[in-house]
């Protein structure tokens, strides 16, 4: 069973309690050292390489079923340069929650893994730039910017225009109803945009409704890391 969505792209320390609790998948292996990559079965799908050092990273190929590759924090350019070089071929989701280090060129470094079908880039420091990236990744279907401030608001128009990706993510706190009518309006592709932490009182929700249904636009709000449709 395939994990909810905004459940996926939380940061894995909550994941693990939320699927603990509901007993929704499993938690990642933490993988810190070569000594957690050797304990850890080659079968694991799951991992979390938030504070594995750079000259580990070539030995997680070990791990050649693995789908989700998760940063809480760790992540850095030079490392997702180690993770692409790897050659997995079943990665199909990245996490990189709240990696400030992570830039347009760590992007452009894991556009090379074709299998990658979802990326959550929650508070990291990409730009407009990687927004062009995600259109060269013809398989990618799923990204969450949010928090990753340096994207503006052409940055998430491009984004909507995507002829890829079919469910996106993105802050709503500094957004107007005028900037949602705009995104939506260039939408594609797109099926499903989930909205996180909006201002109260600063967008009219009938009204964005009825824009997205025209356009068979699923609309979600997301509150404190719960998810509700608008």
């Amino acid at each position: 069973m395939k994990m909810p969505r905004f459940l996926r792209f939380m940061p894995s320390a909550a994941l693990a309690l939320t699927v603990v609790t509901s007993g929704c998948g499993h938690y990642p292996s933490y993988l810190k050292s070569h000594s957690d990559i050797w304990l850890t079965s080659k079968g694991e799908t799951l991992i979390n390489v938030s504070r594995l050092p750079l000259d580990q990273f070539p030995k997680l190929a070990k791990f050649h079923q693995v789908s989700e590759v998760d940063f809480d924090g760790g992540a850095t350019d030079d490392k997702l340069k180690a993770l692409a070089q790897i050659g997995f071929t079943n990665l199909s989701e990245v996490v990189l929650t709240d990696c400030p280090l992570v830039t347009d060129k760590g992007i452009e470094y894991l556009s090379a893994v074709s299998s990658i079908r979802g990326l959550g880039l929650r508070g990291t420091s990409i730009t407009e730039r990687s927004v062009a990236t995600f259109a060269m990744m013809s398989g990618l279907e799923d990204v969450n910017i949010e928090g990753s401030t340096n994207v503006t608001l052409n940055g998430l128009v491009a984004l909507a225009r995507s002829d890829t990706l079919t469910d996106i993510s993105f802050s709503g706190a500094a957004l107007t109803q005028d900037d949602m009518l705009r995104i939506i309006g260039a939408v594609r592709h797109v099926t499903r945009i989930d909205i996180v932490d909006p201002t109260d009182g600063r967008l009219d929700a009938p009204a964005l409704r009825e824009a997205a249904r025209a356009k068979n636009i699923k609309l979600y709000v997301v509150r404190n890391r719960v998810c509700s449709p608008l």
